[in-house]
This record gives structure tokens, sequence and C-alpha cells, in this order.
């Protein structure tokens, strides 16, 4: 596949997720070095001067199509060591999803960039590796509220009973952007035992906290 080919395929406006992501792995069957010239299109998309990240988003998924998950880590953390915030951020949702060393995603969670912390949590929703109930654990003590409310929802993935006490720390938390996030939260698991909480939430005496939760609840009751 050209290098011109493989632009269009990495561009989101080219083509739909799921037809892209066929072609890449009918092409990576044919050619053993696509991962490497996807990387390499991955590289100068993260080190640009104004970086698409739809752009790179759609590049991280072909990639992931063209390599092994070994070889998919490798090339990714190579990466991140030369962009800016906004592309690790990025970048590390979906490396998360692969990755098997946490003492990697631990380091991680000491990094200022808030958003980074809150989206390599997200990204070990979908893992699986041994130890990741210990590591929401870790997440759910942050300082900021997505974190925590990400670190929350995968406790509850995990049914980790430890996600009861979390979200009452969320409840009773004098910072109102805590008790927003719980609205999300509930929102999101949509499970009954939790909906209670929402009529609390409801009187709340911050504004956007009742907002969150009126809005939580209406969107409950168009699901069921």
């Amino acid at each position: 596949m050209s290098p011109r080919d493989l632009n269009v395929l990495c561009d989101p406006q080219k083509y739909l997720k799921e037809r892209a992501l066929e072609m890449t792995k009918s092409a990576a069957a044919r050619d053993e070095a696509l991962h490497l010239k996807v990387a390499r299109i991955l590289r100068d998309q993260c080190t640009a001067p104004d970086p698409d990240l739809n752009l790179i988003g759609r590049t991280l998924e072909v990639l992931d199509a063209a390599a092994s998950p070994r070889v998919f880590i490798a090339l990714v953390r190579a990466i991140l060591r030369s962009c800016d915030p906004r592309v690790q951020s990025k970048c590390v949702l979906m490396l998360a999803r692969r990755e098997t060393d946490l003492l990697w995603a631990y380091k991680l969670l000491e990094r200022d960039d808030a958003r980074l912390r809150a989206n390599v949590v997200e990204g070990f929703w979908e893992n699986d590796s041994p130890g990741v109930r210990q590591f929401f654990e870790r997440a759910a003590k942050d300082s900021h509220h997505r974190v925590v409310g990400n670190a929350a929802y995968g406790l509850r993935l995990q049914k980790a009973p430890e996600f009861h006490a979390v979200i009452e720390t969320m409840q009773n938390s004098p910072d109102p952007m805590f008790r927003r996030a719980l609205t999300w939260l509930i929102e999101k698991i949509a499970e009954p035992d939790l909906f209670p909480l929402l009529k609390l939430l409801i009187r709340d005496p911050d504004p956007a906290v009742r907002s969150g939760a009126f809005l939580a609840v209406a969107s409950l009751r168009t699901r069921g």
C-alpha cells in the first residue's frame, strides 16, 4: 500500500471506521511492514505543529489493526516521548487498552495532567490484566473528579465492593465537581440500585450538581 493510500486510510473523513480497519487487516496480511509505515504516519501527525486529534485517533486504530498488541504498545510508547500533552492523552487512552505493564500506568497517575490521568484510567476499563482492580482503587484516591469518576466506573465493572465507598466519598465531597461527576457516573452505570442517589443530588445546594442530576434522570427515563 502506497504512502498516499495509507494516509487516506488514516483519515476519518474518507472511510468509516469499520471499513478502514477491514482494509488495514487485509493489507497487513500482504505487507509485513505495514505497521511500521503506519507508525511513521502517526509519528508525523503527533509531532505536527497543530496536531489533529481526530486524525491521530483514527491512525491509532489503524495501527492497532496492523500490529500485534506487543508491537502496538512498543511503537506508541516510543512516539509518546515526543508528543505534547493533548496528544499524549489521546494516545494513552488507547494504549491502556492493550497495556499489561501496570507499573507504567501507576507512573502516569503521578503526572500533573489530570486529562492524561483520567484517560489512562478509562483505557483500563477494557483491560483484564491482573491487578487492574487495585489500579482503580489507587486512582479512586486522585484529587481530580474526572479521574475518580473513571476509577469508580472501573471498580463497578470489576464488581469490586470498594465501589460503594468511592461513591460515598464523591457524594459527601465539599467540592461540587465531585458530586457533579457522581451524576455522570450514575447515568453511565444506569443501574436501579443507584437511582435513589439522584433524588438526593437533585436537592444539592450547587446548581451545577442539580442540573447534572436532572439531566441524568431525564436520560435514564428515555432509556427505560
